[in-house]
Parts: structure tokens; C-alpha cells; sequence
């Protein structure tokens, strides 16, 4: 199912939720929020955050921009997740960007004192049969490798929510390989994969019920890039398994791409105002 996803003022910013209270988040995380600078909602956190903090979760591949919340939106989910017993995985393509996710992690999760958080990059050290109680790994490719696959010190089947960041930069610098081992060890996966930016191409993952295109693809000259946005939409309902596509249209530009998507492939894709989204799951079916 292929979804277009419309408020009805089109000129503001697209929310299923318009403040973080409306999600019930944990006190504690939500002072973690309010610390890092967001007052309200970005689109992609009140997207995002209603289908990763479902009951059940949902799987998500999301794509946007720099600096919109993305990372916010991750690490709420695992923070609200993530239990004595769950354990979390977070992979990302460098050192820098695994350093950097982990000082957002500690910043919204500095109140959960509960709660481990292990970096898993170049620098850092751990002893060989050492038993990690650590919650939430966060790291890059190679030294998660080594940590979980070579040397064992990360039980990778205790993993219940892997988290794929910069999806994008994983398939075109040479991790995909990496990427797709760790994924298949992971067999006790509880059903919620989050990635970000474009994964368009490179990994099949059986679960993924739910993709959302924040921002629709567009070629260097601006117009629709329809082959792009057949392959993010491909991502769900693989394996013959039912899925929903979601396209958030906030602007003109955006619902005339959408237009032209259509003419394309000569599918209509089906209008759904924001104060019906509770149709998303009937669609499902």
C-alpha cells in the first residue's frame, strides 16, 4: 500500500503529534529531550516516533534531511525500548559519527541511570571474555565486527533492536558486506530495524512493514527520480508480506513530484488526510 500523507494547510510543517507529551514518553527521557534544544516536534520526529513507539513496533527505513531530528528520533526509540533484558545495537559508518550519536544517547538518557551505554569504536578497549552488561551498544562497523563476530565479547543474539544509521554511506563505502553479516546474526531481532538516510538498494530485510519518504527523491534538475523511489518503496512488503509506504507531502514542490510519481508508473497513490491517519493500519490489512 502506497500512501500520501497531507495536512490540510500545506504550507506548515507535516505532525501526526504536535508536542512530545502527546507521546506519553517517560519523564525522564523527556527531560532528556527538552535538554537537547527541541521544544516541539520536527517532522520526522512526529512521524516517526508514533510507529517505532507502537505496540507492537514497527520496522522503519526513514529518510531525511541533516539536522531535522533524526538522531532524536532513534534514541528516543531505543531509550523507551531498551530494558535490563533488551538489548540494543546501533551501528553507524565512522568513528566520528558513532561518538557523536553517543553523546546525544548520554544526553537524553542522563537521567536513566539505569541504563549502559558501550562504545564500540577504534580507542576503545575491553577484556577478551569479558561479560558485557552494557544496554546499548554504539559503534562502527569494524570494531563491532571484532567485538561481536571474531572475538565474541557482544552477544549478538541477546540484540533485540538494531539500529542502522547513514544507511546510505553503509552500502557505498564498502560496509554492506559487514552490515548484512551482523544483521543475519541478529536472529533474535524484536521486529524493529531503524535506519536512515537513503537505503534504496543493497539490503533485504524480511520484517519491514513500514517506510516513509519525508522527503520524495528528485534528480539533479529537481524533477521526480522515479526509479529512486520504486527501489525505497521495494524495501516493505518483500517476501510476499503485506507493507505501507508513507509520503509526507508539506509543500507544492513536494505533492507536484508526487504527481508526476503517479503519471509515471500511472498508479495512483491514495490521499491520506492527517486527521484520518488511524486509516494507516486499515490500509495495512
Amino acid at each position: 500500500m502506497n500512501l500520501e500523507v497531507r495536512q490540510e494547510d500545506p504550507r506548515s510543517v507535516v505532525r501526526l503529534v504536535k508536542t512530545f507529551e502527546e507521546l506519553n514518553l517517560e519523564p525522564r527521557i523527556l527531560q532528556g529531550i527538552y535538554a537537547t534544544g527541541f521544544k516541539t516536534p520536527s517532522k520526522i520526529l512526529g512521524t516517526a516516533l508514533p510507529l517505532l513507539l507502537a505496540e507492537p513496533p514497527q520496522n522503519l527505513i526513514a529518510q531525511s534531511q541533516s539536522g531535522t531530528g533524526e538522531t532524536i528520533a532513534f534514541v528516543v526509540a531505543m531509550l523507551s525500548l531498551v530494558d535490563t533484558k533488551l538489548k540494543v545495537l546501533c551501528m553507524l559508518p565512522t568513528y566520528e559519527l558513532a561518538i557523536q550519536t553517543a553523546e546525544v544517547i548520554a544526553q537524553i538518557a542522563r537521567l536513566r541511570l539505569d541504563i549502559k551505554l558501550l562504545l564500540a569504536v577504534s580507542g576503545e578497549f575491553v577484556y577478551l571474555g569479558e561479560n558485557l552488561t552494557d544496554h546499548i551498544i554504539v559503534g562502527a562497523p569494524g570494531k563491532i565486527l571484532d567485538w561481536g563476530l571474531k572475538h565474541r565479547i557482544i552477544d549478538l543474539k541477546k540484540i533485540r533492536i538494531f539500529i542502522l544509521d547513514e544507511a546510505d554511506v553503509m552500502i557505498s563505502e564498502g560496509h554492506p558486506d559487514i552490515s548484512i553479516r551482523i544483521h543475519k546474526e541478529l536472529s533474535g531481532l524484536r521486529e524493529v530495524l531503524i535506519t536512515t538516510n537513503v537505503l534504496a538498494r543493497g539490503i533485504d530485510v524480511e520484517e519491514v512493514t513500514v517506510i516513509t519518504n519525508f522527503n520524495l527523491p528528485k534528480d539533479g534538475k529537481g524533477n521526480a527520480d522515479c526509479e529512486t523511489y520504486l527501489h525505497r518503496i521495494g524495501r516493505t512488503g518483500r517476501f510476499g508480506k503485506n507493507g505501507i509506504a508513507l509520503n509526507i507531502i508539506d509543500s507544492e514542490k513536494a505533492m507536484n513530484v508526487c504527481h508526476a510519481i503517479e503519471d509515471h508508473y500511472k498508479k495512483p497513490i491514495k490521499e491520506l488526510k492527517l486527521n484520518n491517519f488511524e486509516e494507516i493500519t486499515k490500509s495495512e490489512s
